[in-house]
């Protein structure tokens, strides 16, 4: 299954994917990209009404996430590599819906600018690009991830290449993905470069291109959770839930910071 896994993997490592970057620091996208822009009532009625939705579509992602939950019940035998499969395409089935109805959204309220206003949100944007450091701490933080699932235990030299495979070809297709997808799309719409059916087919078939990636990074996953002898995945299970058990810590800390 890995070999399988690998060559589809690397097949499409190059292709772009949807890192939601903000270009300024501290503050969200569309304030940094709406920055000095002088709105009508409608228009700011029509934020108010997108960023409701948005706020809505991040509850019901939290209550979806959950990563780890997929390796845990599988290392232990609670549910088949089909179902795994099968969950994590309806989970990105969903995310595609969202992100098309949120992208219509916004070439919806595109369509009610100016050319001033549309000529002041390309100024803005483009002055954002490239100041953005998530990417790389995205990265950094996956391989400790990585190493904090298999603390403790004692990989076997094919085990270890296994993992380390999957490393290297998830840190690829990192590396490879656009730094600023939303933007570049944006860009084209206020310039008219290309048309809202245009935008709308090139983002599926990234979504698409990124769920095919995603279904065979699990299927590399569980084909290293199959090489795990029972002590192996006893381990593997308990430095899950430890992580998980810190994220859920780390997030109350927040909470209470922000009382």
């Amino acid at each position: 299954m890995i070999r399988k896994s690998i060559v589809i993997l690397l097949s499409i490592a190059t292709l772009s994917s949807f890192a939601h970057a903000k270009p300024h620091k501290g503050k969200g996208f569309l304030k940094s990209a709406l920055e000095d822009v002088e709105l009508t009532a409608e228009q700011k009625e029509m934020l108010q009404e997108m960023k409701q939705e948005a706020k809505s579509n991040r509850a019901e992602r939290k209550e979806r996430k959950g990563k780890n939950s997929w390796m845990e019940n599988y290392a232990s035998g609670q549910i088949s590599s089909q179902q795994v499969l099968s969950e994590i395409k309806q989970k990105l089935d969903s995310k595609m819906s969202a992100k098309v109805d949120k992208t219509e959204d916004l070439l919806d309220f595109i369509d009610t600018l100016s050319e001033e206003q549309k000529e002041q949100v390309v100024d803005n944007i483009e002055e954002g690009e490239g100041t953005n450091s998530r990417k790389n701490r995205r990265g950094k933080r996956f391989g400790k991830k990585v190493n904090k699932m298999f603390d403790g235990i004692s990989l076997s030299t094919q085990q270890e290449s296994k993992v380390e495979n999957l490393e290297s070809i998830i840190e690829s297709k990192r590396q490879a993905s656009p730094k600023h997808p939303r933007q570049e799309w944006m860009v084209q719409a206020l310039n008219d470069e290309a048309s809202d059916r245009e935008i709308l087919n090139d983002i599926k078939d990234r979504m698409e291109e990124q769920q095919q990636f995603r279904l065979s990074v699990a299927e590399g996953w569980m084909d290293v959770i199959d090489s795990l002898d029972d002590g192996q995945k006893e381990q593997f299970i308990e430095n899950l839930q430890n992580l998980k058990q810190r994220k859920q810590q780390r997030r109350e800390k927040r909470k209470n910071r922000q009382k």
